[in-house]
């Protein structure tokens, strides 16, 4: 581990502390992504949005634990390579919130078998998750530049 020594009493390791900051934007940035979703999931309920739809044949249901995974997991994954590469090549964030944002809409579900209601749930879903992508990545990257 390489140490930087600025006098006798403070030394630090310049890695550490990007690291940090990244994991806890990302990790903040998921929680507010899945409680925000899991919100507007009640709100959807409370509303009368069935949550349910048609899949191959079979009717599914959106669940809060599927909403819980939806909205963190790949906010997770995909702020962690973004995060990598942003590491290596400083222009990539802005590629990736252009990405982020761009899959988030393109990914609405517009032509589920559903009612009206659950797609605009899910469809607020999809916008927040890609919203908390493009803000978890620039204060990621303000934070460690």
């Amino acid at each position: 581990m390489t140490t930087t020594t600025f006098d006798r009493e403070h030394t630090t390791t310049p890695s550490a502390r990007p690291v940090r900051t990244w994991a806890t934007t990302i990790a903040l940035g998921a929680a507010a992504s899945a409680t925000a979703s899991l919100i507007v999931l009640a709100i959807g309920r409370a509303a009368g949005a069935s949550f349910t739809y048609i899949d191959g044949g079979t009717a599914s249901a959106v669940t809060a634990g599927g909403v819980l995974f939806m909205a963190s997991v790949p906010l997770v994954v995909g702020t962690v390579l973004a995060a990598a590469l942003t590491a290596r090549w400083d222009w990539m964030v802005r590629l990736a919130q252009a990405v982020a944002g761009l899959a988030a809409i393109v990914t609405v579900p517009f032509t589920l078998d559903t009612d009206g209601g659950t797609i605009a749930a899910l469809g607020a879903m999809h916008v927040i998750v890609g919203l908390a992508a493009v803000l978890v990545l620039e204060v990621g990257h303000r934070r460690t530049t």
